[in-house]
């Protein structure tokens, strides 16, 4: 058996070994595209839950599914997908599909939308202190603004742009 050949069987093994194990072996080494995460499932009956989500959590959606998909925010779904979201097939806006929390694309923008059972101003120190623990050196300008919706409840906005 040549060397070639040996190296060969035995990053055949390997990459056999490691699909056995459920990870993923197709990239650039073999030429293949990348495994890219199930998108969010689509309803036309798509909305929030009721739930409240805690402000730390809703930072952590926002940059999953604004900070890490800007600027197109065309891997929104991939993002947003695995996190228990649906995204209503005809508004195009993501629904936390247990939490009072929403997440709406659009060229150039990203905003997230959660209702708070804290006072506003807690709220949004704990979502700012959060979002910058996880967006680390991105630099992307977020504006954060409270309104109070039509059923009692305050809502925390944050956006960015692409």
């Amino acid at each position: 058996m040549t060397t070639a050949m040996k190296k060969f069987s035995i990053l055949a093994v390997a990459l056999l070994g490691l699909a056995a194990c459920g990870i993923p072996v197709a990239g650039p080494i073999l030429g293949l595209e990348p495994v890219l995460e199930p998108a969010a499932a689509t309803s036309p009956n798509a909305g929030p839950g009721t739930a409240i989500v805690p402000p730390a959590q809703a930072a952590v959606f926002f940059n999953e599914g604004c900070l890490k998909t800007a600027p197109s925010f065309a891997g929104a779904s991939g993002a947003l997908g695995p996190l228990g979201f649906t995204q209503h097939s005809t508004l195009g806006t993501f629904y936390s599909n247990r939490g009072n929390l929403s997440i709406k694309t659009a060229p150039g923008s990203c905003s997230m939308v959660v209702g708070l059972n804290q006072s506003p101003a807690s709220a949004q120190q704990e979502f700012e202190t959060a979002l910058n623990g996880l967006a680390g050196n991105n630099d992307a300008s977020v504006e954060i603004d409270q309104i109070n919706g039509p059923d009692g409840l305050t809502y925390l906005v944050a956006r960015t742009a692409g």
